[in-house]
């Protein structure tokens, strides 16, 4: 490294550096990635390309504010049992890109499953 110079790492994609890239406003990428009305054809695709160009990926913390977090939590009264690992490995393998919470309930008798 050359004294003096920092090496700064590249910083994720933001939706303002898709509507940038893409030649439209930050209302309109917002609006494709909703899926909502208001955007022709012609720029929904522009948009899109321009999201699969860039690797851009809506930023969890801002999902979460606008009430959708796109987390999917499990709530069993035992993990490790194979039916329940089963299910729970197989619901993260289909959910990838989800946040997956599993959650052990306490028990209030015995463990139907022993």
């Amino acid at each position: 490294m050359i004294e003096g110079t920092e090496v700064t790492p590249p910083r994720r994609p933001a939706l303002r550096d898709v509507a940038e890239a893409a030649g439209v406003s930050r209302g309109a990428v917002s609006k494709v990635i909703r899926n909502a009305y208001g955007v022709s054809p012609a720029m929904r695709q522009r948009v899109k390309e321009t999201i699969e160009r860039l690797g851009y990926r809506p930023r969890t913390a801002a999902r979460v504010i606008r009430g959708q977090s796109f987390t999917i939590g499990f709530e069993t009264p035992n993990v490790s049992h194979g039916i329940h690992s089963l299910v729970i490995d197989g619901a993260a393998d289909e959910l990838a890109g989800f946040c997956l919470s599993t959650r052990r309930r306490a028990r209030a008798g015995p463990d139907p499953t022993q």
